[in-house]
């Protein structure tokens, strides 16, 4: 297992709807709509729609998954404690 707290441990991206689980306790999320269509990110119970050209760059609640809404481009990074 990686032992750096809060750095990148795997970015993608995309156009699609996506969820993605993960073996480690995500701490933070950055994703960028890159498209003209609405993203919306949810972590938990917890929903947040990112506009065209906007970014959502935030620590969230622990936690191993997420999912993504899309029918348009993205980039996701994702970051972690080890």
């Amino acid at each position: 297992m990686k032992n750096y707290p809060g750095v990148m441990y795997d970015s993608f991206a995309g156009s699609a709807d996506i969820s993605k689980t993960y073996d480690f306790t995500i701490r933070s999320i950055a994703l960028i709509n890159a498209g003209s269509d609405a993203v919306t990110i949810t972590v938990g119970s917890i929903t947040a729609t990112v506009s065209a050209g906007q970014t959502f760059n935030e620590l969230v609640i622990p936690t191993k998954t997420f999912s993504i809404a899309a029918t348009d481009s993205f980039v996701c990074y994702v970051r972690a404690d080890g």
